[in-house]
């Protein structure tokens, strides 16, 4: 295999291709590199691209030295030919005074760091060479990891499409054949027969649910299942789930009771998915009160938002799983039986945390052991005009390409893309936008003003963006400085564009911004 990156180690010396026609500045390198102490550096120097190439593709190499002041070759073309050849091995930019300008692309198309031949010294060179080669395999490794993430990814698809095809259609068979049997299609039955037949159709309706579940799930998480939204009284919508139910309670002698406000104002969302987060609640709740306990679902408006109480005087939640339960196969434990569980695969609050977020909203639960569980979701009023209002994203990257491929990956997706290829203008566009944006991709190193500047800007906004840094340095010193303003995602270069559109739908639309109040006259 060509062009492949050694990791040198303390006993064997750096392999270094050295691509350089200016016979001073060769003289220079060498002599450099020679000097350092404790480094052992074996060279191999060519004098052009072409050769460069062909060296690349009979040994192994650490780091290329490429000079960008080469004869016969164009701005960029001998870094594309040498990545091409060797996609593995970081290349370091060698420039003059009068080309940093060009270094600098260099380096937004994938080399690993420039420098100045006649600012150099051993130890700066050595130091350069020492740091690209680290970032380069850093940034292998979290490619290679990426990767493995995807593919471990689509095998979990491909599990979920096979459980959809494979055992809903045999589940189907038993038990329509079970019910067959119980109805006396085939002649009586007699009572141990009834018995077992009941018990086969029970476990087979409680499989055929564990399934329902994780497909159901799994198409919430990938956004493949849409919000059918309508405006709607949600009071009017729980009261009759809270209906449905009361049966059940009454069956464990639990007292279910509510509280629904009258006066709550309509808002947008799917019926069918908010009922079936109130189920769950209630139905969770039904299984962990003992006899005679109480119920108590509340509904009412929280200022901006509409706020759903579901109260239990249950064995109640310990303090270290109240995060972990909203998590996918977490079960609930009982506080005095620990190593118990309840029936089921534990997606039931996982189903309902999903149907919040992409409602807007935000779910929880606060409780004491042995003092029962209060489960509350809020659900913003303004939600019609989050579920209409596409997401409102800014992409600041000088690449014209990278930029032109995120602005029509997420336009496509159905979201409104403003584009700037300049850090001061991406702050004016920041600064001028009424609406606000309610994410940003951004790279680091930018003209006219860096993405730590631009990074620093929003945080100062009273309605700061999710901001997402897109980096081909994932260790430099530049990404660190933002990281010290707050949290940011930070994807690394090359990106798949399908997790940067399925990062974009896991955003919350900022709400609209309050409207000035008219003073009196």
């Amino acid at each position: 295999m060509t062009g492949k990156a050694l990791s040198p180690s303390e006993t064997q010396p750096i392999h270094v291709l050295l691509i350089e026609d200016n016979a001073k500045d060769l003289l220079t390198l060498r002599m450099m590199l020679a000097d350092v102490k404790g480094v052992s550096f074996d060279i191999t120097v060519v004098g052009g691209v072409d050769q460069g190439v062909a060296a690349l593709g009979g040994t192994n190499f650490n780091v290329v030295l490429l000079s960008l002041a080469l004869r016969g070759t164009r701005g960029l073309d001998g870094l594309l030919q040498i990545q091409s050849q060797a996609p593995k091995v970081p290349v370091v930019i060698l420039t003059g005074l009068e080309d940093q300008a060009m270094a600098f692309d260099a380096v937004k198309k994938g080399a690993q760091d420039y420098v100045v031949k006649g600012k150099l010294d051993a130890n700066l060179l050595t130091r350069v060479i020492h740091y690209a080669i680290e970032r380069h395999r850093v940034m292998e490794e979290m490619r290679e990891k990426n990767q493995e993430l995807e593919r471990l990814n689509s095998l979990k698809s491909e599990f979920v499409s096979t459980v959809s095809h494979e055992l809903r259609t045999p589940l189907t068979v038993v038990l329509s054949a079970t019910n067959n049997l119980l109805d006396g299609a085939f002649g009586a039955l007699n009572d141990p027969q009834r018995k077992w037949l009941k018990k086969i159709s029970q476990h087979s309706l409680r499989l055929h649910g564990m399934i329902s579940d994780i497909l159901d799930l799994s198409k919430l998480q990938s956004g493949k299942t849409e919000m059918r939204r309508e405006q709607l009284d949600i009071g009017k919508l729980f009261k009759a789930g809270l209906a449905n139910m009361a049966m059940l309670a009454k069956e464990k002698k639990i007292r279910l009771t509510h509280n629904v406000s009258n006066d709550l104002p309509l808002i947008w969302g799917d019926s069918g998915r908010l009922d079936q987060v109130l189920t769950n609640l209630v139905t969770n709740a039904i299984k962990f009160t003992p006899e005679e306990g109480r119920i108590e679902v509340t509904v009412e408006k929280e200022e901006e938002h509409i706020a759903v109480t579901v109260a239990d005087t249950g064995v109640g939640i310990a303090p270290d799983q109240q995060e972990e339960i909203f998590n996918r196969f977490h079960q609930i434990r009982s506080q005095d039986k620990p190593e118990s569980s309840t029936q089921g695969i534990g997606l039931g609050l996982a189903i309902c945390r999903e149907i919040v977020i992409q409602h807007r909203g935000h779910i929880w639960v606060e409780s004491e052991a042995g003092q029962g569980s209060r489960f509350k979701f809020q659900i913003p009023i303004e939600a019609r005009s989050a579920a209409e209002r596409p997401l409102n994203i800014l992409v600041v990257d000088d690449d014209e390409e990278i930029c032109e491929l995120l602005t029509m990956t997420l336009t496509q997706a159905g979201f409104h893309v403003t584009a700037s290829k300049n850090g001061k203008h991406a702050i004016q566009v920041i600064q001028e936008n009424e609406r606000g944006f309610d994410l940003v991709f951004l790279d680091l190193m930018l003209p006219g003003a860096s993405g730590v500047e631009i990074i620093r800007h929003i945080r100062r906004l009273k309605r700061p963006a999710e901001i997402v840094v897109i980096t081909a340095y994932p260790n430099s010193e530049m990404l660190f400085e933002g990281m010290t303003t707050g949290p940011l995602t930070i994807i690394a270069k090359p990106f798949n564009t399908e997790s940067i559109v399925e990062l974009a739908r896991k955003i919350k639309p900022a709400p609209p911004a309050a409207k000035p109040q008219k003073k009196a006259a």
